[in-house]
């Protein structure tokens, strides 16, 4: 299920933010204005290494968006700044792939400190 978020002219809006990742993802989202106004707003992108930020990246706001997180973006953030009245579409992650890994890897995890722990 999409979420959707209301956004005024004026406002800025954090719609993305993640944190100690480096999988590089590609953020989508739609932008549609509200009432008989054009889309006017912009995407700001800010993304930090470890310690040093980057200066914030502006893009113009469209209909669909995509935004790239590298693997070097280990905090990542997207602001939407309106310049009218906007409703941004969120799609929900679907992380079933990763899922997947993530489980493997606890099984494999839990394998070898069990056979650590009977080895004592």
């Amino acid at each position: 299920m999409a979420k959707t978020i209301r956004v005024n002219s004026g406002e800025k809006v954090k719609i993305f933010s993640r944190s100690f990742s480096s999988m590089p993802l590609a953020y989508e989202f739609q932008a549609r204005p509200l009432g008989s106004h054009q889309l006017n707003g912009e995407i700001e992108i800010m993304t930090r290494q470890i310690l040093f930020a980057k200066p914030p990246t502006i893009l113009p706001l469209q209909e669909n968006n995509s935004v790239d997180a590298t693997m070097w973006d280990t905090f990542f953030d997207i602001y939407i700044r309106a310049g009218s009245d906007l409703e941004v579409t969120v799609p929900k992650r679907n992380f079933g792939p990763l899922r997947w890994v993530i489980v493997f890897a606890a099984v494999i995890v839990i394998a070898a400190v069990s056979i650590f722990l009977f080895s004592i």
